[in-house]
């Protein structure tokens, strides 16, 4: 999705059960990669979208019924 000139890359996870972290703390340090190399081969097959400043957005969906929540964290990680 474009926010701005931006180009957003946004993974939604999604628990039953938020103990052990929720679902925001399951996109660890491998998750990202898999997320970086995703984001690398759209590069590759839409190169229009190249030059454009890319932020990775994690929003997060826990629990059930009117106890569910969910949050959206804006640049939930840093790139190199």
């Amino acid at each position: 999705m474009l926010d701005g000139t931006t180009l957003v890359f946004v993974e939604v996870r999604a628990r039953g059960n938020p103990l052990g972290g929720g679902a925001l703390a399951s996109v660890g340090t491998a998750k990202q990669g898999r997320l970086l190399r995703a984001a690398a081969e759209f590069l590759a097959v839409f190169p229009a979208h190249a030059q454009r400043t890319c932020r990775f957005d994690v929003v997060g969906y826990a629990g059930h019924g009117s106890a569910a929540r969910c949050e959206w964290v804006r640049q939930a990680f840093e790139t190199r």
